[in-house]
């Protein structure tokens, strides 16, 4: 054997030894770094379907209505199969305009269809007056469009046959912004109907901060339904783009499904996912190829690449914040989940703004011929752009002896007030214009010759307490409450018989809230 072989064997008996000495190594050490440690293994989330069908008393199939789940709306209409229910037992019920559903409860079965089937009963009926609405602006009821300005020639701007509950309502003129406040919890009774007053702000339609979102109607991967981004007024919305091999979707994608299922969102935003780019087949079966994802919000696809173009899509992902008027309030790429929630909260705050501020000055308390005169001053500003009727209740919490009573005067006259509440109804001017009133309460002496508590020269005995609530009409949840309570002042000797004078309670207005 040549010198030369004997070196290139030995060369490959090395190299061969040294590569089994580094693969051992490499072993060891991969033994040595998960020695003791436990590989967690992500399990799909357990979840079965629903199918869920609605009829009428006499057994007939009514389409169309809200689905609820958990006594949240969903996006889904039936009849519709919902799929990605965890395991367990829910509540399923449904919203249909002129009739009442009872909700049912139903156990959810691992990888089972479990049908249910809900009775609507016609209702009492309803109406709402959309007061002072322009022709096309279409009623929003719990996300769900019951129809638009005109109704009929005689009735233009009032929908009758409404089921009646509480509701959340809105309403959309298209080209417009929906004026705060943009939705309204709204009971829906019998008789008179509910009167609104919604307003309407032209904006430009374009994909720019401070613009309109342009509105569209897509079909979604659940059963082709179609859905409306301008139904979501009054809500948040987000519009999240996405396609399905896109890595940088899949990341954000699960704390963006986490988010839309926390309780402290329930019914305040809405997100919509759109996919341009797929094909109808590779998109409908994207949420079932990620359950992992447990994604319970609408995927719609956008198969002309309409709404891509009318957004000016350019890469994926792409998020769109929409605040409750309809206007874009971000524009950003990939969204982290703390920017996810900052923003989801900052725009809620803005959307929970009020609209009224009611603010109560000093209170004079005049005194003459043993009566009592309490004036209170107030200024109210409308912060709405239009003519609005103001609701200001005073309530006697505490009401004067037998001998005495109150009497409540406003500009428009005075009522006397022996018990209850006194309501009154005002316009008040649009906003950037305060308005300065007062409310008189007269505390004065029945009946002189059957005596009072107290001495002739006391103007006051005992102690009394005044509550004033002042709302908008449209929005009676919106309260201002002011509640005054008077000492007992009968150290303080006034003659009976003196000049008018203006002397300050020893409490003023101890709860403003």
């Amino acid at each position: 054997m040549s010198v030369t072989s004997f070196l290139l064997k030995a060369d490959r008996y090395v190299s061969s030894r040294c590569l089994l000495c580094m693969l051992f190594v490499a072993g060891l050490f991969l033994l040595l770094l998960t020695a003791g440690c436990e590989i967690e293994k992500t399990e799909p989330p357990q979840t079965g379907s629903v199918l869920i069908s609605l009829k009428d008393t006499s057994d007939n199939p009514l389409s169309g209505a809200r689905i609820r789940v958990d006594g949240r709306d969903t996006p889904r209409l039936t009849p519709a199969t919902l799929t990605g229910l965890s395991v367990g037992t829910h509540s399923i019920g449904a919203y249909k305009p002129g009739f009442t559903v009872e909700s049912v409860h139903a156990d959810i079965v691992l990888d089972q269809v479990i049908p249910v089937s809900l009775t609507a009963i016609p209702s009492e009926e309803g109406a709402i007056n959309l007061s002072g609405a322009p022709e096309g602006t279409v009623l929003i009821i719990n996300n769900l469009p019951v129809g638009a300005v005109p109704t009929t020639p005689e009735t233009p701007t009032i929908f009758e046959r409404l089921g009646i509950g509480t509701f959340q309502v809105s309403a959309y003129l298209p080209g417009h912004a929906t004026e705060l406040p943009s939705q309204w919890t709204v009971r829906i009774a019998s008789g008179n109907p509910v009167i609104l007053m919604p307003l309407f702000a032209p904006v430009p339609v374009e994909p720019e901060i401070g613009s309109l979102a342009p509105p569209f109607e897509l079909p979604c991967d659940w059963d082709s339904s179609l859905y409306r981004l301008q139904d979501y007024r009054g809500k948040v919305v987000l519009v999240t783009f996405f396609f399905c091999n896109c890595s940088a979707c899949l990341e954000e994608l699960p704390y963006i499904a986490s988010i839309y299922k926390d309780p402290d969102y329930a019914d305040r935003v809405q997100f919509l996912g759109v996919d341009f780019t797929d094909p109808y087949a590779a998109f409908a079966h994207f949420r079932a190829e990620h359950p992992a994802l447990d994604i319970t919000f609408p995927l719609l696809h956008d198969a002309q690449r309409a709404v891509y173009n009318a957004y000016n899509i350019v890469s994926c992902p792409a998020n769109f914040f929409v605040d409750p008027t309809g206007r874009l309030r971000l524009i950003t790429g990939a969204i982290s989940e703390p920017l996810l929630r900052q923003t989801l909260d900052q725009l809620l705050e803005t959307a929970d703004s009020p609209t009224v501020n009611f603010v109560m000055q000093d209170t004079l308390i005049h005194y003459a011929n043993g009566d009592s005169t309490y004036a209170f001053h107030g200024v109210l500003a409308n912060l709405l752009a239009a003519e609005r009727t103001m609701v200001i209740q005073v309530d006697p919490i505490q009401t004067p002896d037998t001998n005495r009573q109150f009497s409540v005067c406003t500009y428009n006259g005075c009522y006397p007030l022996r018990s209850g509440s006194f309501e009154i109804r005002e316009y008040f001017p649009a906003m950037l214009r305060d308005t300065v009133f007062s409310i008189d309460i007269y505390n004065y002496v029945t009946d002189w010759s059957a005596g009072f508590p107290g001495s002739a020269d006391s103007a006051l005995w005992g102690d009394y307490t005044v509550q004033v609530t002042v709302f908008p009409a449209d929005n009676a949840e919106e309260q201002t409450v002011y509640r005054l309570h008077l000492d007992d002042l009968n150290s303080v000797s006034i003659p009976m018989i003196r000049p008018r004078v203006a002397v300050k309670p020893r409490s003023s207005w101890l709860i403003s809230n």
